[in-house]
């Protein structure tokens, strides 16, 4: 089946239905990034980063366009988060490395500024920064890197973590379910799949123009096998 084939009508209804059901939840104390909490982990954000769903154009804290023309590869020993990227900025393609920080002083708090292996740093990403004082971003080589803050807004609506659900116990669809005929039940289950497999296919297709087919491929076996992480 491919994605032509999908009656998005019926996916669209069900996503209508879902968000009337969830849409009140965490009103009272919203957290920074929805379904992250007010302190996502590091890990966290590094996933969400690399599989695009903040997107790949930004605007840097000097008001300046970047876009992410390669995310390189996410390096899990020391050093960088990741290696062999490539950025653009007022139309030159730059490659080097990428750097995440939940606080934009962390750069200096682990001392990257000093450490040789940051010196192929382009892009220095965080989504914390102190109010009243600008920090900036240098590397052992005195150079200074571009940088560029993450809020809850750029996360794209598909890829939204949802907070407040909870398999283990009986949830929100139970009471609009239970008054249904069993035809429209499984009218709506059919739905939801569809919804589900729209998701799915977005997801891949942003993996494939942003990774490459064979990186995408890989990324979604391993999810597969486990390896989601």
């Amino acid at each position: 089946m491919t994605t032509t084939d999908v009656p998005w009508d019926a996916a669209e209804r069900y996503a209508c239905f879902r968000d009337a059901l969830f849409s009140d939840l965490g009103r009272e104390e919203p957290p920074e990034f929805p379904g992250l909490g007010p302190t996502p982990s590091e890990m966290e954000m590094q996933s969400l980063w690399f599989e695009g769903a903040f997107g790949d154009v930004f605007e840097t804290t000097c008001g300046k366009r970047i876009a992410v023309a390669d995310f390189g590869v996410w390096n899990s020993a020391a050093g960088p988060d990741f290696t062999d990227g490539a950025v653009e900025i007022d139309g030159e393609v730059i490659r080097g490395d990428i750097e995440l920080d939940p606080d934009v002083r962390d750069w200096e708090r682990h001392q990257h500024g000093s450490n040789p292996d940051f010196n192929r740093v382009r892009l220095h990403v965080f989504w914390r920064e102190p109010e009243t004082k600008r920090a900036y971003t240098r590397t052992e080589d005195h150079r200074e890197v571009v940088q560029v803050r993450l809020a809850p807004a750029m996360l794209e609506s598909g890829r939204r973590p949802r907070a407040g659900l909870a398999s283990a116990r009986l949830g929100r669809c139970s009471m609009p379910l239970k008054g249904m005929d069993p035809e429209r039940v499984r009218s709506l289950i059919e739905s939801a799949a569809q919804h589900r497999l729209q998701r799915k296919s977005e997801r891949l297709h942003r993996w494939v123009s942003r990774h490459g087919r064979e990186q995408a491929v890989w990324q979604a076996l391993s999810e597969t096998m486990g390896y989601r992480g």
